[in-house]
């Protein structure tokens, strides 16, 4: 698995000291796996972080879906 691409777009900024928590989601999309980040300061639950990122498999210098990765990932899917 190789990464295509990568969105971040920070809302709030963090200071060291700072508590933050990650939340990650998981789609399949075709044959990609677009995994999406929100990190949340806390306690407020402030949005800081808003991240996006699409991966692909390659296998021989070509794009191809890959059910062993599909089978391990599933249980995460959204």
């Amino acid at each position: 698995a190789v990464v295509a691409r990568v969105s971040i777009d920070y809302k709030n900024s963090l200071k060291p000291g700072d508590k933050f928590a990650s939340r990650l989601n998981l789609v399949k999309d075709g044959i990609r796996y677009v995994f999406m980040q929100d990190i949340y300061r806390l306690p407020d639950e402030k949005l800081s972080v808003r991240a996006q990122v699409d991966t692909v498999c390659v296998t021989n210098g070509r794009l191809q879906a890959t059910s062993p990765l599909d089978a391990l990932l599933e249980p995460y899917f959204m």
